[in-house]
């Protein structure tokens, strides 16, 4: 939960506003691009990984989903790696190393996971090429281990001093590794041969080469017992590209849920850092030199045909945008409602300031509101936006209306008592969703209403805003 508390922090020194997150957002992507650049350096060289940064850029900007915390996790999982990749060379690298890797624990604590197990193999890479015995390999960590403890242990007490065991293991585990699949799942692509597929299958071709030619060099080496062999390759590239690879395809256990773009991110961008490595052929090492020669230039082809490739998806939508843009004004200027500086840096709908408008007449400061649908037993998002811009306390901790979570009996429960204690005058629902229907959980409804048939018997409606209807306590003045 990271990026909560980094946000909060952030508003106390800016005050509150989208363009102080969006700000945060655009410093995390421009420094993971500048990471993602400096790892493909390290495998390979600092004017061949060149083309990594400009395409980072694309891709990064082509994304969207500002201020979504899997950007803060995948830039401190990136720098940690490439702390541990100088740590393998020298000791002082460590500390650095471990209080990186807290950071990504913070923000992503599967991706630390994932970020542990790299390092875990890396260092028995390490170990098995220079002959080392597995204890070198555990004082060798040590240090990254000690300061990252500094970091992960005090966190984690502080969340179950806080939250009951049991429900902090539902939330970070148990939820996501069991009930998310149901509600969320997309299933992944048709291998069609459109660009659009290159983010979900390219990574599978870039990692299986770059793993064959790690592991043939790796082997190599072992035998060789020199800082570098015949070829050139040192142990430090060879290593980067194994560290991209392994984190790297980890990712594919997000991508595979829920298999829509933004979810491939961390399996792709670390496959889009490798491919500069394999424009030098690294596919064609550890065979008789005429196919290595042959096989090398074979996969340096491919790899630049798939950089060039991969340019095309964002630059196509770029180019869509700015056409849309001189047919439509809308677009050429931001929309910001002067009655609504918390909105600075995005387009406000009418609709949008019309809640706006009621919450100033008919709701104190100090007043809680709750955003919510007009059904409650079949769900699929809510309008999370309304209540940062409304800026108003949550009667409820259910602030994100979740499948799975909010359309359950002892969620719509808690809710029901959160309302009960808290009282707001206003409650705003809308159908935005109603028409969202994916081949997964969330399209069903659990047939649990209790949430609904509360907010009948206590409000009644006042007026409609857009797609929001706006509902006031029965016995509210």
């Amino acid at each position: 939960p990271g990026q909560f508390y980094t946000l909060a922090a952030l508003f106390s020194f800016t005050g509150k506003s989208v363009l102080a997150a969006r700000w945060w957002d655009v410093l995390t992507r421009a420094l993971l691009a500048v990471a993602l650049y400096l790892l493909a350096a390290r495998a390979t060289n600092p004017v061949r990984a060149l083309p990594v940064w400009p395409l980072a850029v694309l891709w990064l900007t082509y994304y969207g989903f500002f201020s979504y915390p899997l950007f803060q996790g995948l830039l401190f999982s990136l720098l940690c790696l490439l702390a541990y990749l100088r740590g393998l060379e020298s000791a002082r690298w460590m500390p650095l190393a471990g209080g990186l890797f807290g950071l990504a624990f913070v923000y992503r604590h599967d991706m630390a996971i994932y970020l542990a197990a790299a390092v875990g193999l890396l260092g028995a890479a390490h170990a098995w090429m220079r002959h080392a015995r597995p204890l070198d390999l555990a004082r060798q960590l040590l240090p990254m281990i000690v300061v990252a403890a500094l970091i992960v242990l005090p966190v984690t007490l502080y969340f179950l001093l806080h939250v009951r065991p049991a429900e902090l293991l539902n939330q970070l585990f148990l939820f996501p590794l069991l009930e998310f699949p149901k509600v969320r799942d997309l299933p992944y692509p048709k291998l069609t041969g459109e660009v659009d597929n290159l983010p979900f299958y390219a990574p599978f071709l870039i990692y299986g080469l770059v793993f064959a030619a790690a592991i043939t060099r790796l082997r190599r080496l072992s035998r060789l017992n020199m800082p570098e062999n015949a070829d050139g390759y040192a142990r430090a590239r060879v290593l980067a590209m194994l560290a991209m690879a392994i984190f790297g395809a980890f990712g594919y256990n997000q991508a595979r849920v829920r298999s829509d773009l933004i979810h491939t991110v961390h399996f792709f961008a670390l496959a889009l850092a490798l491919l500069p490595a394999l424009v030098g052929g690294a596919g064609g090492v550890g065979v008789a030199s005429t196919y290595r020669r042959v096989g090398g230039h074979v996969v340096g082809m491919l790899s630049m045909t798939l950089m060039l490739m991969l340019c095309i998806e964002p630059l196509d939508n770029y180019i869509r945008q700015m056409q849309a843009q001189s047919g439509n004004e809308r677009y050429l200027a931001v929309k910001i409602k002067a009655a609504l500086p918390i909105a600075q840096g995005i387009a406000v709908e009418d609709w949008q300031a019309g809640l706006l408008s009621v919450m100033k007449f008919y709701a104190e400061p100090e007043d809680s509101v709750y955003i919510g649908l007009k059904r409650h037993d079949r769900v699929f998002a809510n309008d999370v936006m309304s209540y940062f811009l409304i800026d108003r306390p949550v009667p409820t901790r259910y602030h994100e209306l979740h499948p799975g979570v909010v359309d359950t009996l002892a969620v719509q429960l808690e809710m029901i008592a959160d309302l009960e204690r808290a009282k707001p005058r206003l409650v705003f629902l809308t159908d935005m969703f109603d028409g969202a229907k994916e081949p997964n959980e969330s399209n069903k409804s659990k047939g649990v209403k209790l949430l609904d048939e509360y907010i009948r018997q206590h409000y009644r409606l006042f007026t409609t805003s857009g797609p929001f209807s706006v509902l006031r306590r029965k016995e509210a003045k």
